[in-house]
């Protein structure tokens, strides 16, 4: 079942529960991620769900029920900046699926650290021909719940600083491929 409110447009995936499927109105500046909407905790964003979005930040810091992050959620998103998750402490992010922040080039925060995934896919680029820098992502560390680094996972990325916890016991091909 399927509604709009406070903003977005809303599938339910269970009793308590609902994923944020998009937005009503595009979405532009700050989109802030709530913990609930009407009597159902937030615990998905979709798959494509804010894709070419015109946003500038992603404030998930409210959303301490949010478990997944869908493929290409953010993608294309050329003007966001920042991306904040819940405090680890109180976060339940444990999927951040493929290509979430493909091409957001603009994008220069983001602490993978405050989440409890356990493996990493290719959030920021789309295969090793699709050479578009993240120039402004210069450093980044990783949760310490990690486990697998998938191939070409942090490709292409503008780097000069990345904590690998001892915790990831697999490593794909090319994980670093062109990153300077």
């Amino acid at each position: 079942e399927s509604f709009s409110a406070d903003g977005f447009e809303c599938k339910i995936i269970a009793n308590d529960a609902v994923e944020i499927t998009g937005a009503t109105t595009p979405a532009t500046g700050t989109l802030i991620i709530p913990a609930t909407i009407g009597n159902y905790t937030v615990t998905a964003i979709g798959d494509g769900a804010f894709k070419t979005s015109a946003i500038t930040e992603l404030d998930c810091s409210a959303a301490t029920g949010l478990q997944r992050i869908g493929e290409s959620a953010f993608a294309d998103c050329s003007q966001l900046t920042t991306v904040k998750f819940p405090a680890l402490e109180n976060s339940s992010l444990t999927e951040i699926g493929a290509l979430a922040f493909q091409h957001d080039t603009a994008l220069s925060s983001i602490n993978l650290q405050d989440t409890r995934i356990k493996v990493l896919e290719a959030l920021f680029t789309k295969d090793m021909y699709d050479e578009v820098y993240f120039d402004d992502l210069t450093e980044l560390s990783l949760p310490e719940t990690l486990k697998e680094i998938k191939s070409y996972a942090m490709q292409f990325l503008g780097l000069r600083s990345i904590t690998i916890p001892s915790s990831v016991k697999a490593f794909g091909e090319g994980v670093l491929e062109g990153t300077s």
